[in-house]
């Protein structure tokens, strides 16, 4: 389980109600998770980035500077990354 807080995305391992990981230092507006290239994933959108990590080691794998706040993202059925910001609607293929 993921959960967005004000000190970064909380991943949960809902077995042992520890948490594993924290992605991230600051507020998280949003988290989403899925696979890039056959590699579970957490993207988050924060601030003015949007993070990609690795669900296995909790390490950042990618940060894309957004030059608006992203407030949400989520993975298309085709794999694609789309990031809502402000009043846009990015597109991001994988």
């Amino acid at each position: 389980m993921v959960a967005t807080a004000d000190n970064g995305a909380q991943v949960w391992d809902l077995r042992t109600r520890q948490l594993r990981y924290r992605l991230g230092d600051g507020w998280v507006s949003d988290v989403e998770l899925g696979l890039l290239d056959g590699l579970p994933v957490a993207v988050t959108a924060s601030r003015y980035i949007v993070g990609i990590w690795d669900l296995g080691t909790g390490t950042s794998l990618h940060e894309i500077r957004m030059p608006v706040a992203p407030g949400a993202v989520a993975f298309a059925p085709g794999g694609e990354l789309v990031v809502g910001a402000g009043y846009e609607v990015i597109v991001l293929g994988c």
